[in-house]
């Protein structure tokens, strides 16, 4: 009777461990994808892709996008989207279901301005893929938009769900922030966001005047050091914000 109760326990046991592990490796195989419908106007994708390493930097578009690493890329969910300073290319994948009543265009935004080269690639229907580049290092005439930001246009509208892979290779910190937006809030977010910087901007850059101004006055070597200290920290502010990259 005793090793009868065992055994029906060992039963039980196996049946509650298959129960546990086979829903979550079923959900850790499925892939996330973006819906964007008629109501959509902006959405914060970063926790919804998945990040590859390369760290040896020698994968191309055709090795990330085959069946052999379909699996290796890892959810930005759990894996995060700042990875410091690296010297490894990062792949970013990410699927996009545009409904047939979207008609306003679409644009991914990688909100982070310092990063030196980015790479949008989308396939075609011969398999073939195509490339949009931006970055720091990039120069404007090679770059879809002129923007502070990596912006990239999102071509198909309407039929099968298009799969995305962004690569990303940076000397500086590599972080990952993504937004998909349409082109009326996208329009709406550089209007809001250059309002806000150009007062912050001119009310420094009259401060440093006035330091100046006053300094000519009086000979008072301060005003002289606080203006100096003013310029160089609006030079800062624009190179950090993408600005001096994107007009000087």
């Amino acid at each position: 009777m005793y090793d009868n109760n065992i055994n029906i326990l060992k039963k039980l046991a196996a049946i509650l461990i298959f129960l546990t592990v086979i829903p979550i490796a079923l959900f850790s195989t499925t892939s996330k994808t973006i819906t964007v419908d008629k109501y959509t106007t902006k959405i914060n994708i970063s926790n919804q892709v998945y990040i590859y390493e390369d760290k040896h930097n020698n994968l191309t578009i055709q090795d990330l996008s085959s069946y052999k690493y379909k699996d290796k890329f890892i959810d930005a969910a759990s894996s995060g989207n700042s990875f410091g300073f690296s010297k490894s290319t990062f792949w970013v994948r990410f699927s996009i279901d545009v409904k047939k009543e979207v008609s306003d265009s679409l644009y991914v935004e990688l909100s982070y301005p310092l990063i030196d080269n980015v790479s949008l690639y989308s396939q075609n229907s011969d398999g073939t893929f195509s490339q949009k580049r931006s970055g720091e290092f990039i120069l404007d005439t090679h770059k879809e938009v002129n923007n502070r930001n990596s912006l990239f246009r999102i071509d198909s509208h309407g039929s099968t769900t298009q799969t995305y892979y962004m690569k990303i290779k940076s000397e500086g910190s590599t972080q990952i922030p993504l937004n998909l937006l349409t082109s009326s809030e996208l329009i709406e977010h550089v209007d809001t966001t250059n309002f806000i910087l150009g007062g912050y901007y001119g009310n420094m850059f009259l401060l440093m005047i006035a330091s100046f101004v006053v300094f000519y006055k009086i000979r008072d070597v301060i005003f002289l050091t606080y203006g100096i200290y003013l310029l160089s920290y609006l030079f800062f502010q624009l190179s950090m914000n993408g600005f001096f990259i994107q007009y000087f």
